[in-house]
């Protein structure tokens, strides 16, 4: 649709950053397994992301959504396949250092 429209740009905002323009806060900080870092917020809003993503809405089989999802999720965690331990091996407390670039990194994006 964008290619008829040029002035349609796919928006990269999530619902975790439309929850902290409406004025939720973070919450508690989280480490989902699979998923990594999130908040409160943000994991909700990655929960609406994934019932709004039209993936789950084409007519294929669960197992084809699935396989879908975990090759993207594969796609880019390869891409960043090092800097885990870079940032690890920087930081005194690594809990705290992702935890931190976690929040600074969302508030950013909910600032842009």
């Amino acid at each position: 649709m964008a290619g008829n429209y040029p002035e349609l740009q796919p928006s990269k905002e999530d619902l975790g950053q439309t929850f902290a323009v409406w004025g939720f806060d973070n919450g508690a900080y989280l480490t989902l397994p699979f998923f990594g870092p999130s908040s409160l917020r943000d994991g909700l809003g990655r929960l609406g992301d994934t019932f709004l993503d039209a993936i789950w809405w084409v007519p294929v089989d669960f197992w084809t959504s699935v396989a879908i999802r975990a090759g993207e999720a594969v796609n880019d965690t390869s891409l960043r396949i090092g800097e885990y331990e870079v940032h690890k091996e920087a930081a005194i407390d690594p809990y705290v250092m992702l935890r931190n670039a976690y929040v600074q990194n969302r508030n950013k994006l909910i600032a842009e």
